[in-house]
């Protein structure tokens, strides 16, 4: 049950929030962030949030998690194929209710996609794709109806 845990997308004026959650899961990943990173990531946040839509998920006052969602090129679906939303951040504060927040921040951006809002900026999005190095627990997956697929990853670099 997700019902203590309440999530909201973030406002245009939350970059530093959007900033300080990305800086504890590097923490958590045990990794540091490098001086000015608040500042540049919450600038970069700023001005890129139409494409990158965020929620925090609240629990008794205090943040709980955040996830970040990169939103694909808007063009038609017919032009390129179906284009996924892929989750590039998703955290949840290892104090709180872990898989509560992260089954309620995963539910929200997934029903984002196909409320008024979401089908308005990611209309033929059929849904959400999790980045490599984001694990979100089996059972949590399970229950938001998740296929989970092995990945033929070909990466070229730029300049060959």
């Amino acid at each position: 049950m997700v019902s203590d845990v309440r999530v909201r997308q973030l406002r245009p004026e939350e970059g530093l929030l959007a900033a300080a959650l990305h800086v504890q899961s590097l923490r958590a990943a045990g990794r540091t962030a490098p001086p000015g990173h608040l500042d540049r990531f919450a600038s970069a946040w700023g001005r890129q949030r139409a494409t990158l839509p965020t929620w925090v998920a609240e629990h008794d006052g205090t943040h709980a998690g955040v996830v970040m969602v990169q939103l694909p090129a808007p063009l038609p679906a017919d032009l390129l194929g179906p284009q996924w939303a892929r989750v590039v951040l998703l955290y949840a504060v290892p104090s709180g209710p872990v898989e509560r927040a992260t089954h309620a921040l995963l539910q929200t951006a997934t029903r984002w996609l196909r409320s008024d809002e979401g089908v308005a900026v990611a209309a033929g999005t059929p849904g959400l794709e999790l980045v490599e190095g984001i694990r979100v627990p089996a059972a949590t997956l399970d229950s938001l109806g998740a296929r989970v697929e092995e990945p033929r990853r070909v990466r070229l670099p730029a300049g060959r």
